[in-house]
Formats: C-alpha cells, sequence, structure tokens
C-alpha cells in the first residue's frame, strides 16, 4: 500500500530545532519491511500543512499515518482534518501516546479511522495486512476503530514486544534529516558547546520501557522493561555513522544504566567509536567508578530526573529515591566533568509551602549545578491526571486534552498563593543565572551567509573554573534576551552568558515587585512588566523611571 508519514510539527519557528521522534521512524521502517510504499512529510520544516495535499497527490496515497504525545494535539488534529477535507476517502491511522493516554475519548475528538495503541510497530504490520487484504480488523490486538454502526471498538491490548532486537532500524528517510541535523547548534541541541564542531546528534535507544511509576510520568510503550543486544545497537550506530556522518549521539532510553556490567561492556565499546554521546540517568544508578567509564568512553551530558529537594514530595512522587542519593550524584558527576541537566518540578500533592521553600533553598545552596525551579505538568494518562479528575481540578476532559495538560493545583495550598509560585520561581532562576554569569572578554558581530539570527565571535570567562571559552559565529536569536546558556569546553559545566547584566538584574526586580501584589494583580503586572521591558530594555534612565511609573500607577489600580 501507499503510505504517507506525517511527522507533527514541533519547532517552535521554521528552521528551529526539535526533538526526534523515533516512534514514527520505527513505524516507518516496519512498514517498508513488510513491502509498503512510504512517503514522509515533516511539517517542522515547512510553514503550514498545505504540503501534506501536494503529498498524497504525488504519491497516490491509500493511508496517512501520524503519531505523537498529547502536548501535540493541535499540530495531530490539523494534519487529520486536512487530509480529511481534501480526501476523506483516504485511511487515517494515529498512534503515540496521545490515543494510548485516553483511547476512546482521543478517537472520539480526533476521529481517525483507526488508533493504534501502546507499542505500535506489530500492531500497525498487522492492521496494514487487515486493512490490504480486507481481514477481520476487531481481531487486531492494540487498534480502536468503529463500526460500521458508529460504535467505537477497543481491541484488546497487546503485549510489549519481547524481543526488541526484531525490530527494523528506524528510518529517518524522507524525513528531511539532513535538514535537521544542518539546523543543529550548541546552543539547542543540549548545550553541545563543547564539541570542536557543529553537532550533527540523532537519537538511538539500547532499551524499552521503563519499570518505575513515577506519578508525573507516562509511558506510551509500558512499564516492562526490554534491552537490546549491544550487537544490535551498535550495528544501529555503525549505520547512523556512515549514513549521516553523526559526531555525536543521544542514547534517549527511558531507564539507561540498570546494570553496572552492561554499562562497563558498553562504555568499553562505544569509546571505539571516538564518538561523544549523552543519556539520561537515575540518581541511583550511578557512583564514581561507573561515572569514570562514563567519561572516559565520551559521555558529555547527562540528564538526571532530580524532581524535588523534599524526601517527603519524593516519596509521593514514588521516585524511589532520596536527596542524600540526589546530592551524591550530582558532586560525583561535576567531579567527574560530565554536564548535568536536570529540574526541580513543584506542584505534587505534597507539596506545601515549606516543601517550596525547601527546594528554593536547595537551588540557591547549588548554584553551580543550574537547576531550575518548574511545575509538574499534569500529563494525560499519568497518576496525577487521574487524582486532578477525581478532585475535580479537570471539569471537561475534552478542553483538558485539547491543551495537552498544563500545571493544575493538586496541592492543599490556596489558589493565590501557589499560582503566584511561577513568579517566585522566575525571580529564582534568574538569579541563578545571574550568579553563573561568565565574565565576558570580548565580542563582536559578524555576516553570516546562513544563520538562524545574529551571530557574535566572543571570548568569555567560565566563572567555575575561571577558563575562557572561545566562540566563533555563535548563533543568538534574539539581542533582547538577557541569557544565553553555555557549556564550558574545559569544565564541562553550565554557564551563562548575559551580555546587559545591569538589564538583567532589573529585570529580576520588577519579577521580585510583581511577588509583593495581592491576588491576580501580581501576574497581571508582571506580564505588563515583561512585555514593557521587553520593548524598552529599560538600558537608560529615562526608560527605568518610565516603566517605574508605570508599574506604580497599575498597583494603585
Amino acid at each position: 500500500m501507499n503510505i504517507l508519514i506525517v511527522y507533527p510539527k514541533m519547532s517552535r519557528y521554521l528552521g528551529g530545532h526539535y526533538d526526534v521522534q523515533l516512534g514514527l521512524a520505527y513505524i516507518s521502517s516496519t512498514l517498508k519491511a513488510k513491502g509498503h510504499q512510504i512517503t514522509c512529510v515533516n511539517l517542522n520544516h515547512y510553514s503550514d500543512v498545505s504540503v501534506i495535499k501536494e503529498a498524497v497527490e504525488r504519491g497516490n496515497i491509500e493511508v496517512v499515518c501520524t503519531g505523537g504525545q498529547s502536548p501535540l494535539y493541535k499540530q495531530i488534529k490539523s494534519i487529520f482534518d486536512e487530509v480529511r477535507e481534501y480526501y476523506p476517502q483516504i485511511i487515517t491511522i494515529l498512534g503515540g501516546g496521545i490515543i494510548t493516554a485516553e483511547p476512546e475519548l482521543i478517537y472520539k475528538m480526533i476521529s481517525p479511522t483507526y488508533g493504534v495503541i501502546g507499542e505500535g510497530e506489530e500492531t500497525i504490520a498487522e492492521l496494514m495486512e487487515a486493512v490490504e487484504f480486507n481481514n477481520d480488523v476487531s481481531k487486531v490486538a492494540g487498534v480502536i476503530f468503529s463500526d460500521k454502526d458508529g460504535n467505537i471498538i477497543k481491541n484488546s491490548p497487546r503485549a510489549p514486544i519481547a524481543n526488541i532486537d526484531q525490530i527494523p532500524f528506524p528510518d529517518f528517510d524522507g524525513f528531511d534529516v539532513e535538514k535537521f541535523l544542518d539546523n543543529q547548534t550548541g546552543s539547542d541541541v543540549y548545550y553541545l558547546h563543547s564539541l570542536d564542531q557543529r553537532p550533527r546528534m540523532l537519537p538511538i535507544i539500547s532499551s524499552r520501557g521503563c519499570p518505575y511509576l513515577c506519578s508525573f510520568c507516562f509511558h506510551p510503550i509500558g512499564t516492562r522493561y526490554r534491552q537490546r543486544s549491544l550487537d544490535n545497537f551498535f550495528a544501529e550506530l555503525d549505520l547512523l555513522i556512515s549514513k549521516y556522518n553523526i559526531n555525536c549521539v543521544n542514547v534517549f532510553d527511558e531507564l539507561f544504566a540498570v546494570k553496572k556490567e552492561r554499562v562497563y561492556e558498553f562504555c568499553r565499546r562505544i569509546t571505539e567509536y571516538n564518538i561523544k554521546w549523552l543519556t539520561q540517568m537515575r540518581v541511583d544508578c550511578v557512583d564514581e567508578e561507573t561515572l569514570k567509564s562514563l567519561k572516559e568512553s565520551g559521555c558529555i551530558f547527562i540528564s538526571y530526573g532530580i524532581e524535588s529537594a523534599s524526601n517527603a514530595v519524593l516519596k509521593s512522587m514514588k521516585k524511589a529515591i532520596k536527596v542524600e542519593e540526589i546530592n551524591r550524584a550530582l558532586e560525583l558527576t561535576r567531579k567527574v566533568g560530565i554536564t548535568i541537566q536536570g529540574n526541580l518540578i513543584i506542584g505534587d500533592p505534597a507539596e506545601t509551602s515549606e516543601t517550596v521553600k525547601e527546594n528554593i533553598r536547595w537551588v540557591n545552596e547549588h548554584p553551580e549545578y543550574d537547576i531550575g525551579l518548574g511545575f509538574i505538568n499534569t500529563y494525560p494518562g499519568t497518576e496525577l491526571y487521574f487524582r486532578a479528575i477525581e478532585k475535580g481540578l479537570i471539569k471537561n476532559k475534552e478542553d483538558f486534552l485539547k491543551v495537552g495538560g498544563g500545571a493544575l493545583n493538586l496541592t492543599e495550598m490556596p489558589d493565590d498563593q501557589f499560582y503566584k509560585l511561577p513568579l517566585i520561581f522566575e525571580v529564582n532562576n534568574r538569579k541563578t543565572k545571574i550568579r553563573n554569569a561568565g565574565k565576558i572578554v570580548s565580542m563582536s558581530k559578524t555576516l553570516a551567509i546562513k544563520s538562524k539570527g545574529n551571530t557574535y565571535n566572543f571570548e568569555i570567562c567560565c566563572p567555575h573554573c575561571k577558563c575562557i571559552n572561545k566562540y566563533r559565529k555563535f548563533n543568538i536569536l534574539n539581542e533582547k534576551h538577557q541569557s544565553t546558556s553555555l557549556v564550558c569546553k574545559h569544565c564541562l559545566q553550565r554557564y551563562h552568558m548575559i551580555p546587559n547584566l545591569f538589564f538583567a538584574k532589573v529585570l529580576m526586580n520588577y519579577y521580585k515587585f510583581a511577588c509583593l501584589l495581592p491576588g491576580k494583580s501580581g501576574g497581571f503586572v508582571f506580564y505588563v512588566t515583561v512585555r514593557l521591558l521587553s520593548l524598552t530594555h529599560f538600558t537608560t534612565k529615562e526608560n527605568l523611571d518610565r516603566g517605574i511609573s508605570f508599574v506604580k500607577r497599575i498597583r494603585k489600580r
């Protein structure tokens, strides 16, 4: 069959960075292996969905597939709307976390011909066979559809794929992978400033599934943990290097480094490639010996699931870790010279004003890690999502699903107090950036033939190790941005470039001012002052005085 796979738009602007959805790449390779003709459209490289119509006509398309996570609802809905408007006879298929989280409701809201629930490779292969030969779709596990009377039928669930080595390697052909690689910079790809060359990175997994049941996390492909053989993993890495000339790889496992013996063998084998790589890990899975092996093998970046600096909240989240383990893991990681990424997410039901203070205090005591404060998102399918429904915080599931989730007050804190926290967090995050600002030694604007923004040559002193970092033709998307995140090429720790430190401090103080205002007025002043500041920069005394008087007038109202 002639099948079109559409990659939803994830980038914030045309040519911007986005994370590759491995799920659709696996679906593409699976269908190709079954003999189907595959055409792909990556909407991240087009201004609108009209390109779908052109692809359908050009490829004589019979089936259109897409999928993704819940936050992509609007993008996914627009894809199906475009297809139905011009080609109502075409079969449409939706997969991924978005329909796995709420199968019946999402099926009703988006109305694909078929929905694929959970791990999709075996399901899509059997579904396409049933469609092509007019077999009974009701016998295909993991599918949701409607019968001739309009009744929604949800088939029995499909068991996880036991041997994931049997799945064909993900297929990136047709997804404009060269455009994706060409657009990568150290600024938007995991802060890869430590590379001596422009990053060319693709994701790869060595395992699937996660047995942990964190309250804020949803596992579309299930919780059963399965590992690829290392021979299979490195065969795919060989392909990525030879075919796409990558110089960095993101080991995108939900759960990497469970068994030390496997980690050591992995490190030994990947060392031979002389390639940089990054991954995400649990803090209770590392020790100094393991981290040294990771470092020596080319690992330059670890994203940790930190989540909270309160043991009570961590217990409520079902993280199965303690603050002491977080402190130990971060200290060791920094000691061996690997870049650290992590966040504290506020809003668990166990959160109180005291635990919020614990988190702020921890961040302020550890500015060297550059850890940010933010909110827990209540994603569909998570434990928090169902708690929110029970508490009546989600009164209309359809409306909530249309926005792909969001932050809700699941705590016992009053709403006025809870929804003032973004202001407080913003103050603290900016304070951390100012404390971790490098000293600019020299800076000059350059002319670039091809650039996503203005480019600069500059030298800057790392606040951690005091070494000078030199950058050439460095992209800065907007000079109004008060800071740009960097990674030191020497100590590999995160820090910030703030061209206008005075402006950054002024803005931080205006956030503080908004925090003092009661109720919703603080949020309003926050919005107005940010808009005003973004327009004026407050770089002159005249503009400063104008901004101060404006905020005072607003406050009197």
